[in-house]
């Protein structure tokens, strides 16, 4: 009976989907303050795989001097928008929502009022939970998220494609380089030979990974690519904001190796 059961057992998980058999790319905060606390607990704020962003739970609550609950509702959801754009999805790909309440009686349909701002039919599942207390002791509620990625948005952590985009630009990678922020050093190609490296903020497509890491595999010196350039805050290592609109790229594609 026992054999049959162990048998029984290993057929079904040889069968079963492993999560981590499939592409994943980490998206970290931009924010190095927030970032060094995830390195130290050890997690990502949102894990991206062929199919799915899973994002880790984001602690709401207000701000100091707040007695309205609501302000800080509407920053959570606006937090969790640009991870979601960070992803190259949006609110409409979202399938499930979890949600945890210290007051669930009391805050649930505020905080169901800012969701609805949001959240469009066809709705996500939701669930909410309700507890005695969270990690933060001054959060009221804590909220994770689940997306779908579309097929044609399946560019694991790529973001927006530079491909089409009328001010792509052309380049050639000449290092990355992280120390307050990290920064993509590149030269232009039609730029003349003595034109100096140009460097700009980079935390998408292949630079998040060098963005977690820290660093730059060195066989990518040297390769051309398309990269578009906007502008983002550069932070010192205190995370002030040193700048508001520091060249950042915003999206990138790197060229196959000749």
């Amino acid at each position: 009976m026992y054999k049959s059961l162990i048998t029984a057992l290993v057929a079904i998980l040889l069968n079963t989907p492993v999560y981590a058999q499939s592409k994943k790319t980490v998206i970290m905060p931009e924010d190095q303050q927030e970032r060094a606390f995830l390195e130290q607990a050890g997690y990502s704020r949102a894990v991206l795989t062929d199919d799915y962003v899973f994002m880790s739970g984001l602690m709401i609550g207000p701000a100091s001097g707040e007695t309205d609950l609501k302000p800080g509702y509407d920053r959570a959801f606006k937090s969790v928008g640009k991870i979601l754009e960070r992803a190259g999805v949006g609110w409409s790909d979202v399938v499930d929502i979890t949600t945890y309440h210290t007051d669930m009686r009391t805050h649930i349909m505020e905080f169901a009022e800012v969701k609805h701002r949001y959240i469009k039919a066809p709705f996500p599942a939701w669930t909410a939970i309700g507890g005695a207390e969270l990690f933060d002791p001054t959060a009221v509620v804590e909220m994770k998220i689940i997306a779908r990625i579309p097929d044609g948005k399946k560019s694991i952590g790529k973001g927006p494609s530079p491909n089409a985009a009328s001010n792509a630009v052309r380049i050639r990678i000449e290092g990355f380089e992280c120390g307050d922020n990290c920064y993509l050093d590149y030269r232009p190609l039609d730029a003349a030979d003595d034109a100096d490296t140009q460097s700009a903020l980079c935390s998408v497509g292949d630079c998040e990974g060098w963005f977690s890491n820290q660093e730059m595999p060195p066989e990518y010196i040297g390769r051309t690519a398309r990269i578009v350039v906007g502008t983002g805050k550069q932070y010192n290592n205190a995370g002030d904001v040193m700048s508001d609109d520091f060249p950042k790229v915003t999206a990138i594609t790197i060229d196959p190796a000749e």
